[in-house]
């Protein structure tokens, strides 16, 4: 018989932490719980879970803090981490997502999403990384937090990236000196598309800088929209098609290593 996988909870809210490990060991896993972000990091000298949830805002040490501290341990690197939040900026999410978070979840968390954000996160986890240098640009609103959580947990792990850019869910961002420096930085870029996406001057203005500098770019195109001049002649995928996607940003890469 397989063992479970094992996930670790770090949540100051004991009713959270009761309710998420009833609603994971009914999923079929393995569940350890810590009230805050020193308890986690005890726990994790002692054992070697497969996935990380843990909250966002907790007296002491904040969740991006206590990721940053942990993803410090090469021997936890590659973990899913998974952050729990009530709302928050789009820089805090960025903040969250450079500290090494993977997927943000917006409470209150939902059964469904809850899981399926889990084994998306676990079962992606285990492919080859495409050479770094990778940006991927997902703006504006999706379904829901589970929709967004499969690309992230499918890109996240089969994809090293230079860093990843997110605003979430019906949050405006202006082009600011750090989104450009992050595409200058990046040898690729992929922008996800729906009709609201397609038309916001940032992922236009991310778009034709990819374009203008001749940098590969390509689309994952989750409604029919108008696209962008700068696709005209990229590669679209479709969000099942992460096989094919990864399979020809890992060709372009292999091109285009210094």
């Amino acid at each position: 018989m397989n063992t479970p996988p094992l996930i670790l909870v770090v949540d100051d809210d004991i009713g959270a932490i009761m309710l998420l490990k009833i609603m994971l060991q009914r999923g079929g896993y393995e569940v350890l719980t810590a009230r805050d972000a020193d308890s986690g990091l005890q726990v994790l000298g002692t054992h070697s879970p497969d996935l990380l949830i843990t909250d966002n805002m907790m007296p002491g040490m904040c969740g991006a803090d206590f990721v940053r501290q942990v993803k410090r341990n090469p021997a936890f690197a590659k973990m899913p981490v998974v952050l729990m939040a009530s709302g928050g900026s789009a820089s805090a999410r960025l903040d969250a997502m450079e500290a090494g978070v993977d997927d943000v979840l917006l409470k209150p968390i939902l059964h469904h999403d809850l899981l399926t954000t889990v084994r998306a996160m676990l079962e992606n986890r285990c492919y080859d990384p495409i050479p770094k240098g990778c940006a991927l640009l997902l703006h504006g609103s999706y379904p829901n937090n589970a929709y967004r959580s499969q690309l992230a947990a499918a890109v996240n792990a089969r994809i090293e990236t230079t860093m990843i850019t997110q605003w979430a869910c019906g949050e405006s961002a202006l082009v600011n000196q750090r989104m450009i420096e992050a595409l200058r930085a990046s040898r690729s870029l992929t922008v996800c598309l729906t009709q609201e996406t397609s038309q916001h001057d940032t992922v236009r203005y991310a778009c034709d800088y990819f374009a203008g500098h001749n940098k590969p770019l390509t689309a994952i195109l989750y409604e029919d929209c108008d696209l962008p001049d700068a696709f005209n002649t990229c590669h679209v995928f479709a969000p099942d098609d992460m096989d094919a996607y990864c399979s020809w940003l890992r060709r372009i890469h292999t091109r285009s290593q210094p």
